[in-house]
């Protein structure tokens, strides 16, 4: 046996058979989610990232800068309560943090249209709701010149060939 080889096996003897890992710290936490910008009543989901990927403890807990705007549940889940901005805030197991503001708009509804109902029996009564100038539209007609010239420009835009025949006339 060399020098080296009884070198290394002394070494190595005295090292423990099946050694404990060290601990691997939390560098960094970074936040992310979907959309930072969200309607009342929407929701949304958070995710963080630790590095490195091999942290020992990578538990993370999930707070909010201004809970009446915005709730976030133990598993990264925000809620929009209010109009409002708010951060949502993941904290690593050793107090690394990162955070992300989300803003919440109020929710757009549709304008009800006014149908003209006053509350009273309007049973005779009948509602055109067709826009004006649908009115003054006539409906195509099959076999119409118009009509006919539209489809074949179509069809030809789309790269179809269009191959007929014309009628003789009795």
């Amino acid at each position: 046996m060399d020098l080296a080889t009884k070198t290394l096996e002394e070494t190595l003897k005295d090292l423990p058979e099946n050694p404990e890992p060290g601990e691997v710290e939390v560098e960094s936490v970074k936040v992310t989610v979907n959309k930072t910008e969200l309607k009342v009543g929407e929701t949304t989901t958070a995710k963080a990232v630790i590095t490195p990927d091999n942290a020992t403890d990578q538990t993370v807990s999930w707070t909010t800068s201004d809970e009446s705007v915005i709730t976030v549940d133990k598993d990264g889940q925000i809620t929009a309560k209010k109009i409002g901005k708010a951060n949502v805030i993941a904290t690593a197991s050793n107090g690394k943090t990162d955070k992300v503001e989300i803003t919440v708009v109020e929710e757009k509804t549709d304008p009800k249209p006014d149908n003209g109902d006053d509350g009273k029996d309007n049973q005779n009564q009948t509602q055109n709701t067709k826009p004006e100038e649908d009115k003054k539209k006539d409906p195509v007609k099959t076999g119409d010149p118009q009509s006919i010239a539209l489809c074949l420009g179509a069809m030809a835009a789309a790269g179809v060939t269009v191959i007929g025949r014309k009628k003789k006339r009795d």
